[in-house]
């Protein structure tokens, strides 16, 4: 370990090469402490990720690395090489915790967040995740998103405030923790607290924008209020690491589209984004014999719920068939 330090002195890809190909010749010598992590990261940090990646897959499969203590900087830097989280091959070292930083608010910052299916991935520094709904995410546990334009557009105050707290306890009252998804004063916000609820609810469409994927951006550069739709609300789930969104009705193709070319953006997300959506279909003012044909271009399965028949919002059938049908949470699930 000794000699590998003082290799590193150079700070050349040849020396971290060298220095890693000491600890992987001897690993009686490696050690089992914080200091031993802290020379990792440098050696890592200095390689190619290729290199890189193949040292770590080397430590794996000795078994060095699960013997090795909690260290937040490794665990970044393993995060960033794209390793995923698992137990039997990292041990302690990517255990379900997360290292987040406290701020105001108690929303958690710079926090790596491990993914339901297993994979590690650090937030963007843009996004801010409520505690409850980090905690729940590093322990794996059932996350629901939900939208926020229907909290500002959808109904009048306080309407549109005791409808989405009502969402909110339903989600909680089956076993989930609910993430209400908005960007407040430019910030993406993953888990609106009770006040902040309240406080988008109160500015309504005149102070609140109404925010799909083209909007974000300028939005958060604006230092502005957003309140998501059913495409945005996706894409910064998939970001936060929640793989399911609860929401009302998505929007579709227009009737009218050959001349307007008016299509939602909540239909090519569908086809691009890993979040299952439960919905009640898709808005009945819509084109839905061409939606329905839009989701299957994009290769999105509809799947019903108990039922063989396409919903349209507020009303049970539309008169036409979905893709395929679930009777139950585990087939769903598989």
């Amino acid at each position: 370990k000794q000699i590998a330090k003082t290799v590193l002195t150079a700070g050349s890809v040849h020396a971290a090469e060298f220095a890693a190909a000491l600890l992987l010749d001897y690993p009686e010598d490696l050690g089992c402490d914080s200091e031993t992590c802290a020379l990792l990261c440098e050696v890592l940090g200095l390689l190619p990720k290729g290199t890189a990646v193949g040292v770590v897959r080397k430590l794996i499969a000795s078994g060095q690395l699960s013997a090795l203590p909690y260290h937040r900087d490794l665990n970044l830097l393993l995060a960033k090489l794209g390793f995923e989280y698992s137990k039997s091959s990292l041990g302690p070292l990517l255990r379900a915790s997360v290292p987040w930083v406290e701020e105001e608010e108690d929303t958690l910052r710079d926090a790596v967040v491990f993914l339901p299916g297993g994979f590690t991935r650090q937030l963007p520094d843009f996004m801010d995740l409520s505690e409850e709904v980090a905690k729940a995410l590093a322990s794996n546990g059932p996350v629901v998103a939900l939208e926020s334009t229907i909290i500002t557009h959808g109904m009048p105050y306080p309407q549109n405030l005791q409808s989405a707290l009502e969402v909110e306890r339903v989600v909680r009252e089956a076993g989930s923790v609910p993430a209400t998804i908005a960007i407040m004063k430019g910030r993406v916000k993953v888990g609106l607290t009770e006040s902040e609820i309240n406080e988008i609810a109160e500015m309504g469409p005149s102070k609140c924008s109404k925010v799909s994927i083209r909007d974000i951006g300028l939005l958060m550069a604006n230092d502005g209020y957003g309140s998501t739709t059913v495409a945005a609300t996706m894409r910064i789930a998939a970001m936060a690491g929640i793989r399911i969104f609860a929401t009302g009705g998505i929007g579709g193709v227009h009737r009218g589209v050959e001349s307007t070319w008016d299509v939602s953006a909540d239909l090519t997300e569908l086809g691009s984004t890993p979040v299952a959506v439960v919905c009640a279909g898709a808005k009945s003012v819509l084109d839905l014999p061409k939606t329905l044909e839009f989701l299957e271009t994009e290769g999105v399965p509809v799947l019903g719920w108990g039922t063989d028949v396409f919903p349209a919002f507020f009303t049970r059938d539309s008169g036409l068939r979905t893709s395929g049908r679930v009777d139950d949470a585990d087939h769903a699930a598989k």
